[in-house]
């Protein structure tokens, strides 16, 4: 298993004390009414905000049928809101506005974020009145007047939330281990372990492509050490992307599945020392990236 440290993309109890004095002798008292309690007949509780905060993450991962892949820069971080407006007029889209650091930002636009990795259901529109926006924000910047605007309303965000939008991402360090042998017809196992290493909880994105077998994807012309990710004399097919909700000081392992159910290669092409499979994890911190080289061996 490799590890590397890197950067990603990260109530009042209150109580009533009753008291009372006594002394020894007798003392006259006065009865007292117990007035009738109220009643109150089809109370409505009161409606949560429209607007929830989802997730603040240092990067998206984009997956389609090409490659898995994470958005480039260390200039931007990113904000999930979800939004429900089906009590009142639902405004449009772009009449939503974030302020941030004495920017104005308006949503990413829907087609940039159909491959965008995440478990939030369908996106906002004004027909629906309910749905996540997604907006690109400053990596760092000044959040004292943060929130969310529309025509009708805002909506402020946390002291912790500013924060959060303020200040850098947690660091993260994390472990990849990957079968570097296997049989034919099997597949290798994937576990990916994510430390938070930060003093706040954090979302950690990634992403997981291959090259070899069941593909038309080719082998890279490095075969070891670092590259540039990804690698442009390279074809390569996705496996998986990764959006996983870390705490901070916790450490969280997943067990990654392949989208191939098994890999083989001619009898002649397996034991010759060279890999038949290879895979390059992307997270963030850096473009470079170790190849994962993977060989398919004859049963001994």
């Amino acid at each position: 298993m490799r590890r590397r440290t890197l950067l990603s993309a990260c109530g009042l109890a209150l109580s009533g004390l009753a008291g009372c004095s006594s002394n020894t002798g007798e003392e006259e008292t006065t009865p007292t009414e117990t007035p009738e309690p109220t009643v109150v007949v089809n109370e409505t509780p009161p409606r949560p905000g429209p607007v929830t905060f989802l997730s603040l993450q240092a990067k998206l991962v984009r997956v389609d049928r090409y490659a898995a892949e994470l958005t480039r820069g260390e200039k931007s971080q990113y904000l999930y809101l979800d939004l429900d407006f089906t009590d009142e007029k639902p405004p449009a889209r772009d009449e939503f506005t974030v302020e941030f650091s004495d920017r104005t930002i308006y949503p990413m636009a829907k087609g940039n974020t159909m491959s965008v990795l995440n478990n939030y259901g369908p996106q906002y529109t004004r027909h629906r009145g309910t749905g996540w926006l997604l907006f690109e924000l400053p990596a760092t910047g000044d959040a004292t007047d943060a929130r969310l605007r529309w025509p009708d309303g805002e909506w402020i965000p946390t002291e912790r939330i500013k924060t959060r939008l303020a200040g850098e991402h947690p660091p993260f360090s994390v472990g990849l281990s990957i079968d570097r042998t296997i049989s034919p017809g099997s597949v290798p196992s994937i576990t990916v372990e994510m430390t938070n290493e930060g003093s706040i909880a954090c979302r950690f994105v990634g992403s997981l492509n291959r090259a070899g077998p069941n593909s038309d994807a080719t082998k890279p012309t490095e075969t070891s050490g670092p590259i540039s990710f990804p690698p442009a004399s390279s074809k390569f097919v996705p496996v998986t992307g990764i959006s996983e909700f870390v705490p901070a000081g916790k450490t969280k392992r997943i067990d990654l599945t392949e989208s191939d159910e098994s890999f083989d290669v001619p009898a002649e092409q397996r034991g010759d020392n060279e890999g038949d499979l290879y895979y390059w994890f992307d997270e963030p911190g850096s473009r470079s990236r170790e190849i994962v080289r993977v060989e398919i061996k004859n049963e001994q």
